[in-house]
């Protein structure tokens, strides 16, 4: 992993730590992928969340709806 690459990363980390979804969205590429680890159909937002705007939604719903520990 390149250094900038990490430095990316570190910095979504810290803004989603931060509760911070205008922050992680200056992180992400419009066209980026979030993978949710789980079995299809367990949970709304399961499987592939493609593109920035899906994403930073999908974000807002778990932040509304759970207390983010970690």
């Amino acid at each position: 992993m390149r250094a900038n690459e990490r430095l990316i990363i570190e910095a979504t980390y810290a803004s989603w730590a931060a509760q911070d979804l205008s922050l992680v969205g200056v992180c992400l590429h419009d066209d980026a992928i979030y993978l949710v680890h789980l079995p299809p159909g367990s949970w709304p937002i399961s499987g592939a969340v493609r593109g920035k705007p899906a994403i930073l939604r999908s974000l807002g719903d778990i932040l509304r709806h759970f207390e983010v520990l970690e």
